[in-house]
């Protein structure tokens, strides 16, 4: 078992893309949980247009959101809208791994998604995937087709990102050492 363990990981590497699972999908919109009770503290409020560059999405998260609804159109459902706070949350998110070296759902410091979307100011439902290219050979692991294109091969995340009621995404992006983190958030809607 560690040898085959192994050599899923390395194999990973080579091709350039590691998934993890979703979470809190579909039970959080069919069982809507309540706004956390602490005031987060207070954050800049996101810009309301899509704007590509240093204030706004990269090229690469709005290319990631562009294939999510062509993927979303193929199997017969709605697009999602852009969301600058599920934006705010998923960067920060991919930030904040690239930055301490984890890939994981649950921050370090213990925040779920739906905690970190409520600092942006997200307050519908909500769910995450999570994606982690390696960077080597020029970066040929950062293609945003890549990485959506491992989400629908892993079940799980296709569930998330074909889950029927979401109506609002966030894309965020870091690089951190050989690694790029990708997030993508999927809101309710508010």
């Amino acid at each position: 078992m560690r040898r085959f363990l192994a050599f899923v990981l390395i194999l990973g590497s080579i091709l350039g893309l590691v998934v993890y699972g979703p979470i809190e999908a579909r039970q959080a919109a069919a069982t809507p949980t309540p706004a956390p009770t602490a005031t987060p503290a207070k954050l800049a409020t996101p810009k309301p247009q899509v704007k590509q560059g240093q204030d706004g999405p990269t090229k690469a998260e709005l290319e990631v959101w562009r294939i999510t609804n062509q993927q979303r159109k193929a199997h017969g459902l709605a697009e999602l809208a852009w969301s600058n706070e599920l934006w705010c949350a998923a960067r920060r998110h991919s930030e904040d791994m690239a930055a301490k070296g984890y890939f994981e759902h649950i921050s370090l410091d213990g925040r779920t998604v739906r905690e970190r979307a409520y600092e942006c100011g997200y307050r519908g439902d909500v769910s995450e995937n999570i994606g982690k290219n390696i960077t080597l050979l020029g970066g040929l692991g950062l293609r945003p087709e890549a990485i959506v294109d491992g989400w629908m091969h892993s079940p799980g995340h296709k569930e998330n990102l074909l889950y029927p009621d979401w109506k609002e995404i966030g894309i965020g992006y870091a690089a951190g050492g050989v690694w790029g983190y990708y997030t993508q958030d999927f809101g309710s809607g508010r």
